[in-house]
């Protein structure tokens, strides 16, 4: 048995890309400690896959660390440009936090106001909260440092929209100043990009230079949330397939990958 292990839901602008409860059992069976980090959506989904009782058991085990993210990681848009000034910061509002929220996802999945006030109560008191500014680098100069590649945006485009033909030469390069934020040169034609997502999904989503630059950031998140509990990463199987999607695959082992070097 390995020691420790990682997990959390990926990050992933289309919205298909759920918690990974089978990689969380892998975890649970073969590493001696899972620390499961959950943010509002994960947690809701987790207590319908697992079931609460599951869920509330798994927060009282020792070899299990629960923690709950009530931030999330943004970086405001301009259009289709990051918003002159800024960089990555996180967000909350009063809803996401823990006492707020979790006694009322309980309640969304159980339907019983006072078996989820006594459910939530006890998982509450086994939760640790952290923050995805946590797992980041120092800096926003080494976020892009560290994740922003051309194999790494044909990574991400080839899931976000698949039928976009890219260029031989992709050019995707970022810099960083604390008056201007980021500013990024590229040769990628967004409204082509955004065309093709929105086919592909049936979505009216857009596709912007931040929506590429978060989802770097993500899987940055995801290697730094390793260091930081001193851990392995457990992610999604590498054969996953979205089976509605003609067997397209989130390319998070792929991505981690390029990161990883």
């Amino acid at each position: 048995m390995f020691e420790r292990t990682a997990v959390r839901r990926p990050t992933d602008i289309t919205g298909l890309a759920g918690f990974d409860t089978g990689a969380l059992a892998e975890s649970l069976l073969f590493y001696g400690t899972t620390s499961l980090v959950l943010d509002p959506g994960s947690l809701k989904e987790i207590l319908r896959n697992v079931g609460v009782d599951s869920v509330v058991r798994l927060a009282r085990d020792d070899a299990v660390r629960v923690l709950y993210a009530p931030n999330m990681t943004t970086i405001p848009n301009a259009g289709s440009l990051p918003a002159a000034g800024w960089g990555l910061s996180t967000v909350s509002t009063p809803a996401w936090q823990p006492d707020r929220f979790i006694p009322d996802a309980f309640y969304e999945v159980m339907g019983r106001r006072g078996a989820a006030r006594r459910a939530s109560s006890r998982f509450l008191d086994r939760l640790e909260l952290v923050s995805p500014d946590a797992f980041r680098p120092d800096s926003d100069e080494a976020v892009i440092a560290e994740t922003v590649s051309e194999q790494a945006v044909r990574e991400v485009l080839r899931y976000v929209a698949p039928g976009y033909a890219l260029p031989a030469d992709v050019r995707f390069e970022v810099s960083y100043d604390n008056a201007a934020g980021y500013a990024v040169q590229t040769n990628l034609d967004f409204s082509a990009i955004t065309a093709e997502h929105q086919r592909f999904y049936n979505t009216t989503n857009d596709v912007t230079v931040s929506h590429v630059l978060l989802t770097l950031a993500g899987v940055a998140e995801d290697v730094g949330m390793a260091a930081y509990f001193g851990s392995d990463l457990t992610l999604e199987d590498d054969g996953f397939a979205w089976p509605h999607l003609d067997g397209l695959k989130w390319p998070h082992f792929a991505m981690v990958d390029v990161l990883a070097g």
